[in-house]
């Protein structure tokens, strides 16, 4: 919260001639007018001090893994799942009843280079409908 105090104090700090700052004395926030940081405000331009601070090493940010030290490979997809996966991402619903569609197997077949039969079997085996209608 600004309050009239804190407005006051930044103002006689903007307006005091060059060289005359009393850098010993409490920087007020950017807000607030608080001097200690403990009352600031959440959105308030604090002084965290020099990069050695202790602010800063407390809040210091935990770096996240890296992509290299990730132990998980595309190896370690089964063969079934990534069958599923392909499936699924065949199935495009129509949005209005006069688009061009047709059966799911239909699509399943020439994405894996199969006849009707089979089509049909590999989307029965992965729990999908041959006969839904999808868009091509």
């Amino acid at each position: 919260m600004i309050t009239a105090a804190g407005v006051a104090e930044i103002a006689g700090l903007l307006a005091a001639p060059a060289g005359t700052l009393n850098h010993d004395a409490p920087t007020p926030c950017g807000g607030c007018g608080e001097t200690t940081p403990a009352h600031r405000c959440i959105g308030c331009l604090h002084d965290f001090g020099t990069p050695d601070s202790a602010w800063v090493h407390e809040h210091r940010a935990t770096p996240s893994p890296s992509t290299d030290t990730l132990e998980q490979t595309v190896a370690d997809i089964g063969d079934d799942e990534l069958i599923r996966r392909v499936i699924a991402g065949l199935v495009r619903r129509p949005r209005t009843t006069r688009a061009r569609t047709e059966p799911l197997w239909s699509r399943v077949g020439k994405r894996f280079a199969l006849g009707s039969t089979y089509s049909m079997q590999l989307c029965r085996r992965f729990n999908f409908n041959p006969d839904e209608r999808v868009l091509p």
